[in-house]
């Protein structure tokens, strides 16, 4: 597909979708299990998931055991509700960038979609909805690469649940192994992700940017 032109797919919460196939959902955790576990009982309820969590080693003695403080509790998590978890560590800090490639790189293998939740990010109720309809939408569009949830901009502002941006905000995302794939070799190969005479930003992309930065007082 063609993706000359990066863009994302900026969600409002407010759809009803009807959930279909299995989902992958990847959990980036460090030292801070109340999170994960945050993470993990907004999602226990909903079915059609295989959840994937990676926990990244500490740097030194007291984050190393606060991470596998982390592991050994979404084990215990895993057991005690019966749940399809997929635990994986590294073997040593790796930082967050690092974690995700490799993450993705190996839950591609076997997915075709994949919603990325870091673990200060805590899923919205319909937030899994509207990345399924994300999904649907990216097929129809191959420009899109990357579908990502926000809360910034009402609906009233923007005219519409989607935004077309080519400027993600990666606060609970998601991405297809045809994109993934893309992206990853033009990072490593420092290629440019977009034109350089790619459109200025729409009047609906304004505003969604607009009320975002009233909404952090930035």
């Amino acid at each position: 597909p063609s993706h000359d032109t990066v863009r994302s797919l900026l969600l409002h919460p407010a759809a009803s979708v009807t959930l279909g196939q299995m989902l992958a959902i990847l959990i980036l955790g460090y030292r801070r299990y109340g999170n994960v576990e945050r993470i993990l009982n907004s999602l226990a309820g909903t079915a059609g998931l295989t959840l994937y969590v990676h926990i990244d080693s500490g740097k030194d003695y007291f984050s190393t055991q606060d991470s596998n403080m982390v592991v050994e509790n979404v084990i215990n998590f895993r057991n005690k509700l019966k749940l399809d978890i997929r635990i994986s560590k590294s073997p040593s800090n790796q930082g967050i960038a690092v974690s995700m490639i490799n993450s993705l790189n190996e839950i591609f293998k076997t997915h075709e979609e994949v919603v990325i939740l870091e673990d200060d990010c805590l899923p919205a109720p319909d937030f899994l909805k509207f990345m399924r309809k994300s999904f649907e939408l990216m097929k129809l569009d191959s420009d899109i690469a990357v579908a990502c949830g926000v809360q910034f901009a009402p609906t009233s502002i923007t005219n519409g649940r989607w935004v077309l941006s080519q400027y993600p905000l990666n606060w609970g995302w998601g991405i297809n192994r045809d994109s993934w794939n893309l992206l990853l070799t033009k990072m490593l190969t420092g290629e440019q992700l977009s034109k350089s005479n790619s459109p200025k930003m729409t009047k609906s992309e304004l505003a969604f940017w607009n009320a975002g930065f009233i909404v952090t007082g930035k």
